[in-house]
């Protein structure tokens, strides 16, 4: 399969935009408490220092820089059904990364949503964005000429 045709390759199902709306949604949320202080959160300079100082997580600046960017990113993609597979692979990571530092040992309770997370971006980097997403006028562009913009798995493949 051609890479560049699979990175942007959607159909225009409706499941994917409901999921990548509703988690895109969830991660506003949570990047709304890292970066402005929203809902009981820090703010940013404060989550950067709990991130980057020896007291907090002693995160070096570099992958402190790249998590941050990718919460902030990753909702903006999944929103605008941009380059969802790639979105989706980094909040995979992201999730399992948290999901082994901070989640390991508690109870199943407790770890609803990573597991969820991970659960949803992996959905969708497995069914991309779906309807009403730039990775679906992409697609549509690789194969003007098919109905609906479908390509055809022969296409994807040379």
């Amino acid at each position: 399969m051609n890479p560049v045709a699979w990175f942007f390759f959607t159909r225009g199902t409706l499941a994917p935009i409901v999921l990548r709306l509703a988690f895109a949604a969830l991660y506003v949320l949570h990047g709304g408490q890292k970066f402005f202080g929203l809902f009981g959160g820090y703010g940013l300079i404060e989550t950067w220092e709990s991130m980057t100082t020896p007291e907090g997580m002693n995160l070096s600046v570099t992958v402190a820089a790249i998590v941050l960017t990718g919460e902030a990113l990753a909702p903006l993609f999944l929103l605008l059904g941009l380059a969802v597979r790639l979105a989706s692979l980094g909040m995979i990571a992201h999730m399992a990364l948290v999901f082994v530092t901070f989640y390991s040992g508690l109870t199943l309770v407790e770890q609803e949503f990573p597991i969820f997370a991970m659960a949803a971006a992996f959905a969708l980097l497995v069914s991309g964005a779906g309807s009403f997403s730039i990775d679906r006028k992409i697609t549509r562009a690789f194969r003007p000429d098919e109905p609906n913009g479908t390509a055809r798995q022969s296409y994807l493949a040379s």
